[in-house]
């Protein structure tokens, strides 16, 4: 089983629609100990091809490890959109609607897509399916909105070896969140997934903490296809990294920081998350 980087094993907590009790935390377990890292490598807002294992240097916990390139170029992507129909759904709905359309025509063949709505509840509209998705009715759900405990849900749910999980949140407020910071916190350390945040205006704190955690980032874009179009434009490229991580502490916290290594000082921009919890 594989851990952190952008694949670990979620704890569990607690979401509005989902009760405490029945969330019992799940501990990970290793049998290989390998630690398995998606990176993303950009240069001026364009991915970077062709890079090989010695171009990059990998700290784990600020101790350099030994890494394996097991992958380079095009990954799939299984994109999990998380769309605030309370909010943004009730301004214009048929214009909301036609974007996630647009989305879906977005992404490559062999990439995967799944969408779940929330305002007082979620709601799976549909769930992993290959593209293009016959898209449904727009939903009607209203009332005042919980996309903290949105996203919690769906960092919960595991990815699957050798495609790129990714969770795009588009958020229209704070909204009410029952979840708790720490949990949040505990949740985006372990998830298997990218979390992006589009949202107009400020993010609700614990959103911003989970992209950060993860190795995703916050958009501030009133444009929903135009932020999404950034983000896929990231994630046109990517390497998976692998490595057992050796002189450090087996449990705990394990910082992970990824850097590209140039002769000629050129300056990358390296996306991985930021680390994992090994129990």
């Amino acid at each position: 089983m594989r851990i952190g980087a952008v694949t670990a094993i979620a704890v569990a907590t607690v979401g509005l629609a989902v009760p405490v009790r029945s969330q019992a935390p799940q501990v990970f377990r290793s049998v290989t100990d390998a630690v398995v890292v998606d990176v993303s490598v950009n240069r001026g807002g364009v991915p970077v091809s062709k890079l090989g294992v010695g171009d990059f240097q990998l700290l784990d916990n600020g101790v350099p490890q030994a890494v394996e390139l097991s992958s380079s170029g095009p990954i799939p992507l299984d994109v999990c959109l998380l769309l605030d129909t309370g909010t943004l759904g009730t301004r214009n709905p048929l214009r909301f609607w036609h974007d996630v359309s647009t989305i879906n025509s977005l992404l490559r063949s062999g990439d995967r897509l799944s969408l779940t709505t929330f305002a007082s509840t979620s709601r799976d509209e549909f769930r992993l399916s290959s593209v293009p998705v016959n898209i449904p009715p727009h939903p009607t759900s209203t009332g005042l909105t919980v996309p903290v405990d949105a996203l919690v849900q769906a960092m919960l749910r595991p990815g699957v070896p050798g495609r790129r999980h990714v969770i795009i949140e588009v958020a229209g407020g704070w909204g009410l969140d029952v979840s708790l910071p720490v949990r949040v916190r505990g949740v985006a350390s372990r998830c298997d997934a990218l979390v992006y945040v589009v949202v107009d205006g400020r993010a609700n704190p614990s959103l911003v903490e989970a992209a950060k955690l993860t190795g995703g980032s916050v958009l501030n874009d009133r444009d929903l296809v135009a932020g999404v179009k950034r983000i896929l434009q990231s994630l046109a490229g990517g390497y998976v990294l692998t490595y057992s991580a050796t002189n450090v502490e087996r449990s705990g916290w394990h910082e992970i920081t990824v850097k590209v290594v140039s002769p000629g000082g050129a300056k990358y921009s390296v996306r991985a998350r930021r680390g994992y919890v090994r129990e």
